[in-house]
């Protein structure tokens, strides 16, 4: 199930939103990592990713991947960073993740999203 997120990473890199949000059932519920609250429905998603995939050269990696199977879907989570540039510098922004992905009508969609900055310490 990890093909999943590989999935989602090609769709950051590609800076669409609107492929960003085929991946995600219209009532998902995501709580973002430049987000203060969390968003719920393709159009506060939408908003959102217009806002995040604007920034210069924006894509990521994982760095870790942990996978737990659920009664119709699977939870991944883990780390992953994501580069872009600002000023004209490269930025590297860590962050934590959780994906909730559901077996649908549609192929496999994201129900839940969490990402938060990784602290500091």
């Amino acid at each position: 199930m990890e093909h999943l997120l590989n999935i989602w990473m090609q769709s950051i890199c590609s800076r669409d939103p609107r492929r960003m949000l085929r991946l995600y059932t219209p009532d998902a519920v995501l709580v973002a990592t430049f987000s203060k609250g969390a968003l719920q429905g393709h159009q506060e998603l939408y908003d959102y990713f217009v806002e995040f995939l604007s920034k210069e050269g924006l894509c990521g990696q994982y760095d870790t991947v942990k996978v737990q199977t659920i009664p119709g879907g699977v939870i991944l989570s883990g780390t992953y960073t994501f580069r872009f540039y600002d000023g004209g510098k490269v930025q590297f922004q860590p962050a934590r993740y959780s994906f909730v992905w559901m077996e649908t009508p549609s192929g496999w969609q994201i129900v839940n999203h969490h990402s938060s900055v990784v602290p500091d310490r």
